[in-house]
């Protein structure tokens, strides 16, 4: 436990959080193109505009960015950094999994919510796989310094 608790006490939690916001950034970038890439590749055009755009994905992908590097800056005070990273990315994942299912074909969404279009599922899941993916990268590299991750 003394290891695990210098790991994060020698990094506030300021580093983990602009860790975040760079991951965020990456992630909303990396997104944008794989929307423009989707949309043209699946010719859905702006079927989606409404929902899936420049402003909309950059903003999710900040606070789900930095909703992460909280997270992890957390469980890196209670687990061994190689412990850690492996909770973050298997709840990465599952948090990929779950709005992938919240937007897949036939989805039953709460009321108020705009019904997405057919379709939609094909260009937004492999979006939050990316923003995952970027997350357990990026978020990890940035706050664990080298030789912690064998604590």
């Amino acid at each position: 436990m003394e290891t695990v608790s210098r790991t994060t006490s020698n990094h506030g939690i300021g580093r983990f959080l602009s860790a975040g916001l760079v991951s965020g950034v990456v992630a909303a970038i990396l997104a944008n193109i794989g929307l423009l890439v989707l949309t043209n590749i699946l010719n859905r055009g702006d079927r989606y505009a409404s929902v899936l755009n420049i402003f909309s994905i950059t903003a999710i992908c900040l606070v789900a960015n930095l909703i992460g590097s909280v997270l992890f800056y957390f469980l890196l005070r209670f687990f061994k950094p190689v412990v850690a990273v492996s909770i973050f990315v298997a709840l990465a994942m599952l948090a990929a999994i779950g709005n992938s299912l919240i937007a897949g074909p036939g989805a039953s969404l709460p009321a108020g919510m705009p019904v997405l279009a057919p379709g939609f599922a094909d260009v937004a899941n492999p979006l939050h796989f990316l923003v995952a993916l970027t997350a357990t990268i990026i978020i990890p590299l940035l706050t664990i310094s080298r030789g912690q991750g064998q604590h």
